[in-house]
């Protein structure tokens, strides 16, 4: 059974492979099981976000998150009517019109059209998903090891932790903490106003923690001449390779966790960065050792975390309150949602100073989050008030 984007995936495959060419097969029963479940599901689907953020003032974050999905997922009227989707499948024969459709899927060369349409709005599905998972990432207290849930104190034990973060970013990671990726380096932060990378083009960039591939497609869109992505999850890479060459773009990856030697090559990068992905680690002195290891002289690196001064306050009875040591630097176990997790909450100057025993010198650290003044959610307040992401500019010397 398959569902959402990739219910429109495997509709694409059977066109592409002559299925429903085959004069014998009941083309209405087959075929048009798709084209219904199109017509009854793929209207607009943001009207009913808008009318929610009408009745009730507090989800008016909704309608803007409907306008966004809107602009990827269009259709005729702001009320419904036929989706993008269906509009194109109709200018290519592969619509509704069973007698057109059978002379479509007879064509090799036209029927890979709708095929190629149908995975253009998987994409755009994929891409709607992700926007309201960063709606419910910005919606929690931490996108990333919260205490306002119950931890639990662990061993320090490193296969222990990588075998648990492994399978969570096997089967649950994107789901239950969400994604986040360039432009944005994590909640109100954002490469379109801090501009820490500069000029890419023509450069070799590395990604630590490359998860889905979103920030290897912003750096590529870019121009870079070569992209790399490392990640402890085989299944991140595999829908990273997925996501970049939806987007006519390749990158060459390597499975492996950030703090051991990995075949990497040495002195071969001009940037390496990391989003939301080296608070994974079980080594930070070993992993900004091998980073340093991967760039060239004068290289740099730009990492994002969740700020560890955010980690030590939560919201309660509509105040601040301070629920956790900040020095405390244990590893700890929290369950979400069903996933697993096991992270430490590192100092800054723990940071700071496994950059400059790497051999680094620091150029930039953001604090600061760029709040919207209409934002009156919780997290947005607590961002206005205290850092809840930080991202480091360092470089090699």
């Amino acid at each position: 059974m398959y569902f959402g984007a990739e219910a429109y995936r495997k509709w694409a495959d059977d066109i592409e492979s002559g299925r429903f060419e085959d004069e014998n097969l009941p083309l209405w029963e087959n075929y048009g099981v798709y084209v219904c479940n199109l017509a009854t599901n793929g209207g607009e689907p943001t009207y009913i976000f808008r009318k929610l953020a009408d009745i009730n003032p507090k989800y008016a974050e909704l309608a803007n998150i409907g306008e966004k999905i809107q602009k990827l997922l269009p259709a005729e009227s702001p009320t419904g009517g036929r989706s993008l989707l269906w509009i194109q499948l109709d200018e290519l024969d592969g619509g509704m019109d069973i007698g057109k459709v059978k002379m479509t899927m007879r064509n090799k060369e036209n029927r890979s059209k709708v095929a190629a349409a149908l995975r253009d709005y998987a994409e755009r599905l994929d891409q709607a998903v992700d926007i309201m998972l960063e709606m419910n990432s910005a919606n929690k207290t931490s996108m990333v090891g919260s205490h306002e849930v119950e931890a639990i104190s662990v061993s320090a034990e490193k296969d222990s932790i990588h075998e648990t973060n492994i399978f969570l970013w096997d089967t649950k990671g994107n789901d239950v903490i969400g994604t986040t990726a360039l432009p944005m380096y994590g909640a109100f932060t954002s490469e379109e106003k801090l501009r820490l990378f500069g000029d890419v083009s023509g450069k070799k960039a590395l990604e630590i923690g490359c998860g889905t591939g979103r920030s290897l497609q912003y750096i590529g869109e870019r121009m870079a001449s070569e992209l790399w992505g490392l990640d402890i999850s085989e299944k991140q890479i595999e829908k990273a390779s997925q996501h970049l060459a939806a987007y006519g773009l390749s990158a060459k990856f390597v499975c492996s966790p950030m703090e051991e030697n990995c075949g990497i090559p040495e002195d071969y990068f001009d940037v390496v960065y990391s989003v939301y992905g080296v608070g994974w680690t079980t080594d930070l002195d070993g992993t900004f050792r091998r980073v340093a290891s991967y760039l060239k002289k004068d290289g740099i690196f730009i990492f994002s975390w969740s700020h560890p001064i955010h980690k030590c306050v939560a919201s309660e009875n509509d105040m601040l309150v301070f629920k956790k040591c900040y020095f405390d630097e244990s590893w700890y176990s929290l369950s979400l949602d069903g996933g697993v997790l096991t992270l430490s909450d590192r100092k800054l100057s723990t940071y700071v100073n496994a950059l400059a025993r790497a051999g680094f010198v620091i150029e930039q650290m953001v604090e600061e989050s760029d709040v919207q003044p209409d934002d009156n959610s919780d997290y947005a307040q607590k961002a206005k008030i205290l850092p809840v992401t930080f991202v480091i500019k360092a470089r090699k010397i």
